[in-house]
């Protein structure tokens, strides 16, 4: 699972950034090294009998690897429509003083949204770890109280 959640890091960081044809090749490398992952957890869920966490695994791909594959796929036919339609800068764009000074911003404004948006989805992760845990222990918690009426009942 730790893999899994490390290359949807990965591809969320790759498509926060540059998206440069390279960096896209690398996400749909990684969408399958997650969709490999995906598939071994649900794998094991079965083997396991584990009903919750086979619906887990399957809703996976649904909500986590179906969407990135739709974004990845999307800016790579948008970064090929901008190759087919390439219009050189006009003499009335901004100074090059300007467009550092913008460029140095919007560089600055996206580092920060990324670690922001990093930070939270390591939070997001530690708290779907925890109710798991939570999920898990009370399950076993009503099997226990089952067990113990049961006991009574029969006493």
């Amino acid at each position: 699972e730790r893999e899994y959640n490390a290359y949807l890091s990965r591809i969320r960081s790759f498509l926060a950034g540059t998206r440069s044809p390279v960096t896209l090749q690398e996400c749909q490398r990684l969408l399958g090294e997650a969709k490999k992952c995906a598939t071994a957890m649900q794998g094991l869920a079965e083997v396991e009998g584990n009903v919750m966490k086979i619906k887990e695994a399957s809703q996976r791909l649904e909500r986590d690897l179906n969407p990135l594959s739709k974004e990845v796929q999307r800016a790579l036919n948008e970064g090929n429509r901008e190759e087919l339609f390439y219009q050189a800068p006009n003499a009335s764009s901004p100074t090059n003083g300007d467009l550092e000074s913008l460029i140095s911003n919007s560089e600055n404004l996206l580092r920060e949204s990324q670690a922001l948006a990093m930070e939270t989805e390591q939070i997001g992760n530690v708290t779907l770890g925890q109710m798991g845990r939570q999920r898990e222990q009370l399950q076993n918690a009503n099997l226990n109280l089952d067990a113990t009426l049961e006991v009574a009942r029969q006493a």
